[in-house]
């Protein structure tokens, strides 16, 4: 892959599809938006869980002392 950075495409005319490189799979907007979902979805699961329990006492490792 050569990178030339004197390259005038995008600048003489409109970049094309052809211009560009493809991308690894796991670099796809399909996939990274897949991984983002899961995560959100994952953690709106645990925070549904918490908040399910109702208002507990905050843990003693959270109290800070004044």
């Amino acid at each position: 892959m050569d990178n030339n950075f004197n390259d005038p495409r995008g600048y003489s005319r409109p970049l094309e599809a052809s211009d560009l490189y493809k991308l690894q799979d796991n670099r796809s907007s399909s996939k990274i938006a897949a991984a983002i979902n899961e995560s959100y979805n994952r953690r709106a699961k645990v925070a549904a869980e918490y908040n399910a329990r109702g208002n507990l006492p905050w843990p003693e490792s959270l109290l800070v002392d004044d």
